[in-house]
């Protein structure tokens, strides 16, 4: 009998607006508050060899589907502009055969009922950024590398590097 799968959905702006650096990064830059949860949500995808869904607010008339890795088991999703995020992962729990399988990450209390109500397990976006942060010291020891700042201080130095010019480089006479 094959295992069951487990599939991590993401409650996408709302896991944002939580977790204080992506908010602080969404002030600055949508596209750059939603690049890096979706780094954050690869790391899980990549880290645990499970299916992935962050779901996003959309404007389009159809819902789009993204798969930014190439591979069906992790997905960016945005709903259509007439039905919220929160509206696709009500439908997603509900239309699921194994909604037990889903674990959800929203701290939106409409989504966390319905997913408590279908047997989901629920995640709060400080667990999630844990579990992240898990992953990535699990293949820090797989790969034998020496330990990095977490994803959020690697953020704010990646952001600092773009801000800041480097400079003047010294030349030996």
């Amino acid at each position: 009998m094959a295992r069951a799968r487990a599939h991590l959905l993401i409650d996408g702006y709302n896991l944002i607006h939580q977790l204080p650096e992506l908010a602080s990064l969404f002030a600055e830059s949508r596209e750059s508050a939603v690049d890096a949860l979706v780094r954050m949500a690869r790391t899980i995808h990549d880290g645990e060899n499970i299916r992935v869904t962050v779901v996003f607010d959309g404007s389009s008339r159809h819902l789009q589907v993204e798969t930014p890795c190439g591979r069906d088991t992790f997905s960016v999703v945005y709903a259509p502009a007439h039905l919220t995020a929160d509206g696709v992962l009500e439908q997603m729990l509900a239309r699921s055969s194994h909604p037990e399988r889903f674990t959800v990450a929203s701290r939106d209390n409409m989504i966390r009922e319905v997913a408590a109500s279908r047997g989901a397990f629920l995640l709060s976006g400080e667990q999630l950024s844990a579990w992240v942060d898990r992953c990535e010291r699990g293949v820090r020891d797989k790969l034998g590398s020496r330990p990095q700042a977490s994803w959020g201080n690697r953020l704010g130095a990646a952001l600092d590097a773009a801000v800041v010019p480097p400079g003047p480089t010294a030349r030996k006479r």
